[in-house]
C-alpha cells in the first residue's frame, strides 16, 4: 500500500514537472518565432533594393501589418 502511494505521488510530481517544461518550451518557441519574424522584416529592404524608395516603403509597411495581424491571430 505504501509503495502504491509512493508511486502515485512520484507520478503526480512527474506530471507537473513535464507540464512545467512543456509550458516553458512553448514560450521559448514563441519568442524564437518572433525573433525570426523580426529578422525577416528587417531584411526585406535588402531583397527589394531595385525598387524605388516610395514603393519599398509601401511594401515594408504592408508586410509589417501582415506580420502584426498574424501574431495577433487575426485573419483576413
Amino acid at each position: 500500500m505504501l509503495e502504491f502511494l509512493g508511486n502515485l505521488l512520484e507520478n503526480i510530481v512527474n506530471f507537473f514537472q513535464t507540464l512545467w517544461d512543456f509550458i516553458i518550451n512553448i514560450f521559448q518557441e514563441i519568442v524564437y518565432i518572433i525573433q525570426l519574424l523580426a529578422n525577416v522584416v528587417t531584411n526585406i529592404p535588402n531583397y527589394f533594393t531595385w525598387l524605388p524608395s516610395p514603393v519599398l516603403a509601401l511594401i515594408i509597411l504592408a508586410i509589417s501589418i501582415v506580420v502584426i495581424y498574424k501574431v495577433m491571430g487575426r485573419e483576413g
